[in-house]
């Protein structure tokens, strides 16, 4: 009976660091993203941030002809209704690609004040050249919505 009990203890230990070391992680059912950018930005200035991404097309073996690409779209909008992504791909958003590995850098303007959200998305494609025996192309895409809310202040 002691056994059980140090057992409960380890595993509810486990538990609660597991739950604190993913407070910022994000999970898809296809890979995760940390979006490192503050809450709170100044009115008229530039923010620089980054998006950490470990997606599943990080564990594919690619030879010289295959090709990854990688782009984030991103805006800022005031509205608190989440969008759908097939009515944000009508909107006007910024492009940014990942340059290093696993990283997205990006940099916004804000000129609004007020409540704000970041909202894109993240499109992660792999083209397999001559994947099949005809030798015709594949493309793997993946894409993930991005939100974060954002308080632009004086």
């Amino acid at each position: 009976m002691k056994n059980l009990k140090i057992n409960y203890k380890i595993v509810l230990i486990i538990l609660c660091l597991t739950l604190i070391n993913c407070k910022n992680k994000k999970f898809d059912d296809l890979g995760s993203y940390d979006i490192i950018f503050p809450s709170e930005v100044k009115y008229n200035d530039k923010q620089f941030g980054k998006i950490n991404i470990d997606f599943p097309f990080d564990t594919i073996s690619l030879n010289q002809k295959d090709r990854r690409y990688t782009f984030l779209y991103l805006g800022v909008f005031r509205r608190q209704k989440k969008m759908s992504l097939v009515e944000l791909k009508k909107q006007q958003l910024d492009t940014f690609v990942m340059l290093n590995e696993n990283i997205i850098p990006f940099e916004i303007y804000f000129n609004k004040k007020g409540k704000l959200k970041l909202d894109g998305y993240i499109s992660d494609q792999v083209i397999l050249d001559s994947f099949y025996p005809n030798g015709d192309s594949r493309i793997i895409t993946h894409e993930v919505r991005i939100i974060k809310d954002i308080e632009v202040i004086e």
